[in-house]
């Protein structure tokens, strides 16, 4: 592995943390900081959109509204009735206002089934009229805006023949409003009729904006729209998408649309996504300029800050080499109060305290020696008294002394029980067999006095509990219950479970406590190192509680003259199933 001096390693890893941070902040800040423009960028699209298909919802109700009112009018009614020619001056002005008023009415045409009754220009012949006469036809009462599509009417001038028009027909009806009349049509210019929609509403420079009918024809745009684009923009709004970006011959483009529920038409608006935020590569620049800037300053920061910090870690260093040669008389003797003093000072201690240390190692290696012969003296001590009663016990039995044989007989399996070290938990058969043979012992000393009963069921017995947990309550209700009361009394364990636990309780039918004093014992139990004579109670409910949970003390419950009882309550979850 390369050898690098401690100074390089924190100069390189400050300066890779500062253009780490320097990146992520720029990266970040460049991120959000378009989409912050492109966002605001799109909801202007979005909000021109709906400008302009307002001004749609606003030109198409006003002609709407005048064509309605000309097909109802008696003077165009009367067109149809013979020798009414002279009405025609009338309707010829009347379409003219029309015409000056809208300003992109190209022709305005009345027929009937077979002909023109009424046409602005007199020179213009019939032609492809048959799908405006049956959409007049087909909704009498509305009036239709078929879209684009050519004009009806064959043009002396060339140029215009068959050139796309906006039509627009309406019924007139007869005044039983059932007969059909005739139809009228109006023909509107695309070109100017665009120039009123659009009503330069672009807010962007490139940007397309284009309306198309049913058909997918374009019924009016901004500037030359790609046709290709039309279907496939249409499909995509047709399927519920509104707002959408659009891959183009390699290039993103960012669409929006507005359907029209007057016509039905589709306005549409199609932007270069590069377009919505020019100067994106510009603010790109700039962070990439303020980073690498700013990391330079930083460094050479860093340089000067990190030779103050390892000239002591290398002074320090330098110290450390020569003690490891063995010269332990070396000392700093530094001047600073930082962190790095207080090393300097820590190892000059330590210097000192060195010598000092290898002339204690022989004297500590006695001393282990002497910690490890009375430890095992200690191990030595209880088997001796163990083995000690035994020999007790042969000598009672060849006296016939069987009682007393007896009573040191149960004193041995209680000595053997406790100075047991390798569990802390035990079987409660265990347990209940240790209470026994104490209570064997405490049932010569009371005689008829002490009375046991002890109820544990069979499928209970291999529940795990805590070593020794019973017999400081069973020694308690000895003492204080039973023994003081003249004529003895009655000793009960019991076991039981419920859903999720297993209760044992000890109860005697002795003395009892006064309320006062089981209340001072029950508020005792959880404050460690109370003074109050019951230290045998408190281990007990102390280790419960640990090994547990807080929730899992004793419950003591008593009365004077009626005896006491406690509980232990253990969780099932605990039981050892293996014998």
């Amino acid at each position: 592995m390369l050898k690098i001096k401690f100074r390089t390693k924190l100069i390189a890893i400050f300066v890779i943390a500062i253009i780490i941070q320097g990146i992520v902040i720029g990266y970040f800040s460049h991120y959000y900081a378009k989409e912050i423009v492109m966002k605001n960028k799109q909801r202007d699209m979005s909000d021109m959109i709906n400008l302009v298909d307002i001004n749609i919802n606003i030109r198409v109700r006003n002609i709407t509204e005048l064509i309605d009112s000309a097909a109802k009018s008696h003077t165009v009614r009367n067109l149809f009735s013979n020798g009414k020619t002279e009405e025609e001056i009338y309707v010829m002005e009347y379409f003219q206002n029309l015409d000056s008023s809208f300003g992109a009415v190209n022709t305005v045409i009345i027929m009937d089934n077979s002909k023109i009754v009424f046409s602005q220009n007199r020179n213009n012949e019939l032609s492809n009229a048959y799908n405006a006469y049956q959409e007049a036809v087909s909704h009498l009462e509305k009036t239709n805006w078929i879209g684009a599509s050519d004009s009806i009417i064959s043009r002396l001038d060339e140029e215009n023949d068959n050139s796309k028009v906006i039509t627009v027909s309406r019924a007139i009806l007869g005044e039983d409003l059932t007969d059909i009349l005739g139809v009228l049509i109006v023909e509107l210019d695309p070109v100017t009729f665009s120039s009123l929609m659009f009503n330069n509403h672009n807010t962007f420079q490139n940007q397309y904006t284009y309306i198309i009918d049913n058909k997918r024809d374009i019924i009016g745009s901004n500037k030359n729209v790609n046709e290709d684009w039309i279907d496939v923009i249409a499909d995509k709004f047709d399927n519920g998408i509104r707002k959408f970006e659009m891959e183009w011959e390699g290039e993103t483009y960012y669409v929006c649309g507005q359907y029209n529920g007057i016509t039905g038409w589709k306005t549409f608006s199609v932007l270069l996504a590069d377009y919505i935020f020019p100067q994106a590569d510009v603010l790109r620049n700039f962070i990439i300029l303020s980073v690498v800037f700013c990391t330079i300053c930083v460094s050479v920061i860093i340089m000067a800050i990190s030779y103050t910090m390892t000239q002591p870690v290398k002074k320090l260093s330098a110290a450390m080499e020569r003690v490891q040669e063995g010269d332990f008389s070396i000392q700093l003797n530094t001047g600073r109060k930082d962190e790095m003093g207080m090393l300097m000072g820590s190892f000059d201690f330590m210097i000192n305290k060195i010598n000092t240390l290898i002339r204690e190692v022989y004297e500590e290696k006695i001393a282990q020696k002497n910690a490890e012969l009375e430890a095992l003296e200690a191990r030595i001590n209880p088997h001796f008294l163990y083995n000690t009663l035994d020999s007790i016990n042969w000598m009672l039995i060849e006296k016939d002394e069987y009682e007393i044989s007896e009573v040191i007989v149960s004193l041995g399996d209680l000595l053997k029980y406790c100075v047991d070290k390798n569990n802390s938990v035990v079987q409660l058969e265990q347990e209940i067999d240790y209470i026994i043979s104490y209570l064997l012992i405490q049932k010569t000393r009371l005689e008829e006095r002490l009375s046991c009963r002890i109820t544990i069921p069979e499928h209970l017995r291999t529940f795990s509990v805590p070593k020794l947990i019973l017999q400081p309550l069973v020694e308690n209700a000895i003492i204080h219950g039973i023994e003081p009361v003249k004529k003895g009394g009655t000793l009960t364990i019991t076991a039981y479970e419920s859903e999720s636990l297993l209760h044992i309780e000890v109860e005697d039918d002795g003395s009892g406590m006064e309320e006062k004093f089981l209340e001072e014992l029950t508020i005792n139990l959880s404050h460690e190192g109370s003074d109050f004579n019951s230290i045998g109670v408190y281990n007990v409910d102390k280790r419960l509680r640990l090994h547990y949970g807080e929730v899992y003390g004793l419950k003591i419950f008593s009365s004077p003259g009626h005896g006491t009882k406690i509980m232990l309550n253990i969780p099932k979850e605990k039981r050892e199933v293996e014998q």
